[in-house]
């Protein structure tokens, strides 16, 4: 957990450099969202774990192997932390059409 809090000053600014102005907002709420998703998870699996052994060795095994996966994810798969490209803009100009007063 210290090297997590360590860490963790640069969540957001991780995701908003890799989302750019474009999708920064669409992006940090899909995190969030598998955030609160595992804030639901990890106590049901916990007290699963706890009901079937009795003690709490295979839940921080569990745990601590999560974040051995994560950990080689980051440094395996993730890559170069770079702003994604979504698209190219477009460069659309409008002309004004004025028609003649009726006389």
């Amino acid at each position: 957990m210290a090297f997590f809090g360590v860490s963790a000053s640069n969540i957001y600014a991780i995701s908003q450099r890799l989302a750019g102005p474009e999708a920064a907002g669409r992006w940090v709420g899909f995190q969030n969202g598998f955030g609160n998703l595992s804030g639901a998870v990890v106590p049901v699996v916990t007290g699963l774990v706890l009901q079937r052994t009795g003690h709490f060795t295979w839940a921080f095994l569990i745990t601590a192997g999560v974040e051995l996966l994560a950990a080689v994810f980051w440094g395996v798969v993730l890559g170069s932390v770079e702003p994604v490209v979504w698209r190219s803009k477009r460069n659309v100009t409008f002309t004004a059409v004025v028609e003649p007063e009726a006389s």
